[in-house]
C-alpha cells in the first residue's frame, strides 16, 4: 500500500507567506504557493481595490486546490488566507489543519457589517485549527467581540525585522515615530510642543503629509524601508503612539525593531505592550491618547542620558534573550502547526519527527484582563 503523502512530503505545510531566508525554519518546513496572475497587470483592468480582492480570491482558490498535496496550511489572517479558510468551511470537502497568523481584526460599528463579520468568523471557526495573535489581550477581545472560542486563539510573540540589513546606530538628538497603521500622531505632536527637541515622523498617510500648522520642531515625510531603518537608528528616543479603544493592538514590529537597535522606546498602548516591554526597565508604557503622560515620559528620557542608555541596553538584551527574531517567531509558528497536525487524523509519525529540530514549546504566559 502506498504511503500517505504526508509521510513522504519534505515540507508538509503550504503557505502564502514567503520565506525570508533559504536556510531558515520557514523554508525547511513550508512550501510557498505563489499567487496566480503574478505577471498580469490587473490594475489596468480593475480599480486597485477590486484588483486586490480579485487576486485574493484567485490566490485563496489556488491554495484550496493545492491542499491535497500537503499535511496542513499556515496562512495570513486576511486576503487569500481568509478565502482559503472560508472554502475549507464548505461542507463535503476534506479539510487540512490550518493555522492562521497575522489576525489583525477590528470591531465593526455598522450593524450590517458586524453581522457579516460574525457570519464570516462562524465559518472560519469551523475550518481553522488555530488563530495566532501578536498581543495576549486579543485572546479575550476577539473571543468577546467576534465570538471566536478562546481555545482556538493562541498568543505567539511577534518579531523584529532587522536581520540582514545594515544601519549605523547613533544618537542624532531627535525623537522618531513611524508607521501608518492605527497611529495617533496628533497626541505625539501635542506632547512635543515646546520641548526643544526635533520630532521626525515617517508616514505615508496623506492627511499628515499635507497637514498645515505643524509646530516648527515637527517634520513629516514618507520614507522607504531603508531610510526608515536609518532614521530610526539615529534617533535619541523612539515613540510608538497608538490609537486607543481598538480591538486589534498593534505597533509591535516598530517597537521591537527599535528595541533590537538598543533604543529607548515609549509605547502609547497599555494592553498589548506589556507582552514585550518591562515598563521602566526595557521601555516606557503610557496610556494611548494621553498628552500629559507622553510628555512626561519624553521629558524624563530626554533629560537623563544614563536612563536612556540603560533602557536601550535592557531592550536589546530582552529581544535577544527572548529570541524575538523572525527565525524565532517562525519556529514558534511552525511548532504550533505541528501541534495542530498531531491533534488531527492526518498527524503522521513521520511528519511529526520533522518537528524535532524546532525549539520545544515554552509555557504560555498568563493572560490577564486589561484594566
Amino acid at each position: 500500500m502506498a504511503q500517505p503523502y504526508a509521510n513522504r512530503l519534505p515540507r508538509p505545510f503550504m503557505t502564502d507567506i514567503p520565506a525570508q531566508r533559504d536556510d531558515g525554519t520557514w523554508a525547511r518546513h513550508t512550501t510557498m504557493i505563489p499567487p496566480p496572475f503574478a505577471n498580469c497587470r490587473l490594475g489596468g483592468l480593475l480599480s486597485r481595490g477590486a484588483a486586490r480582492r480579485a487576486l485574493a480570491i484567485a490566490w485563496g482558490l489556488r491554495l484550496f486546490c493545492s491542499r491535497h498535496r500537503f499535511a496542513g496550511a499556515i496562512t495570513t489572517g486576511s486576503g487569500p488566507g481568509t478565502v482559503f479558510g472560508l472554502l475549507q468551511a464548505l461542507p463535503g470537502f476534506r479539510r487540512v489543519p490550518h493555522v492562521m497568523v497575522d489576525c489583525l481584526w477590528y470591531a465593526e460599528t455598522n450593524p450590517l457589517l458586524r453581522w457579516l463579520a460574525r457570519a464570516k468568523f462562524r465559518a472560519l471557526i469551523r475550518s481553522v485549527s488555530c488563530f495566532v495573535v501578536w498581543a495576549s489581550p486579543e485572546v479575550a477581545g476577539y473571543s468577546q467581540v467576534l465570538e471566536v472560542p478562546k481555545s482556538k486563539l493562541r498568543f505567539v510573540p511577534h518579531h523584529h525585522t532587522l536581520e540582514g540589513y545594515g544601519f549605523a546606530v547613533c544618537d542624532g538628538g531627535y525623537v522618531f515615530a513611524g508607521g501608518d497603521g492605527d497611529r495617533d500622531y496628533q497626541t505625539l505632536v501635542e506632547a512635543v510642543k515646546g520641548l526643544g527637541v526635533q520630532l521626525v515622523i515617517a508616514t505615508r498617510r496623506r492627511e499628515w503629509l499635507t497637514k498645515a500648522g505643524l509646530p516648527a520642531n515637527v517634520s513629516v515625510r514618507p520614507m522607504g524601508a531603508a531610510e526608515f531603518r536609518r532614521v530610526m537608528a539615529g534617533a535619541r528616543v523612539v515613540v510608538v503612539p497608538m490609537k486607543r479603544g481598538l480591538l486589534h493592538l498593534g505597533g509591535q514590529q516598530t517597537y521591537l525593531n527599535a528595541m533590537a537597535m538598543g533604543k529607548p522606546v515609549v509605547v502609547c498602548e497599555e494592553q498589548g505592550a506589556p507582552d514585550y516591554l518591562d515598563d521602566g526597565v526595557t521601555g516606557l508604557i503610557v496610556p494611548a491618547g494621553c498628552v500629559s503622560r507622553l510628555r512626561a515620559a519624553l521629558t524624563r528620557l530626554l533629560a537623563d542620558r544614563r536612563l536612556r542608555e540603560a533602557m536601550g541596553r535592557g531592550a536589546a538584551a530582552a529581544v535577544q534573550e527572548r529570541n524575538l527574531s523572525t527565525e524565532g517567531c517562525m519556529k514558534r509558528v511552525v511548532g504550533l502547526a505541528y501541534e495542530q497536525l498531531a491533534q488531527s487524523a492526518r498527524g503522521q509519525s513521520a511528519v511529526m519527527a520533522m518537528a524535532s529540530e524546532l525549539d520545544p514549546p515554552k509555557p504560555r504566559p498568563a493572560v490577564t484582563e486589561a484594566s
